[in-house]
């Protein structure tokens, strides 16, 4: 079952969730967020997994951050430091949140490594210093609803 909290966060961000159809990309993405209609998309296929469930909303739930409506972080979808950026910065936030509620933060350690990793491969680079402002805004912007 996943933690009340993580629906708390959900609610109080005003934020639409789908748990019945997968917007997500493929059926190996547990999750996905639409900047555009603010909803976040589960893929219900995952649910037997608890860590990586919740760890897919807490990434999920960052990724909402940064709607025009609450931090506004500017995410251009064909840009690709834009979307280096915001992936990484929803997973330092989701590391966070798992750290602040006592999560299983192993998940988001790997993931972490495994975005940066991936990113420096295809892209070159991300920009750190904007990733570790907008991570910290994200994170003290979530907390403030728990």
């Amino acid at each position: 079952m996943i933690d009340k909290r993580i629906f708390k966060l959900i609610k109080s961000l005003k934020v639409k969730l789908d748990l019945n159809k997968s917007y997500c990309y493929n059926l190996l993405n547990a999750g996905s967020y639409n900047f555009d209609t603010d909803t976040i998309f589960i893929n219900d296929t995952f649910y037997s997994d608890y860590k990586m469930t919740t760890a897919v909303y807490l990434h999920e739930i960052a990724h909402s951050t940064g709607h025009k409506n609450r931090l506004n972080r500017n995410f251009q979808i064909w840009d690709y430091v834009s979307i280096s950026n915001e992936e990484i910065v929803a997973e330092t936030t989701a590391y966070m949140l798992s750290i602040y509620l006592q999560f299983d933060e192993t998940f988001h350690q790997g993931k972490l490594k495994e975005y940066t990793d991936l990113i420096s491969r295809l892209y070159g680079h991300y920009d750190r210093d904007y990733v570790i402002n907008e991570s910290k805004k994200a994170f003290d912007y979530l907390i403030k609803f728990l």
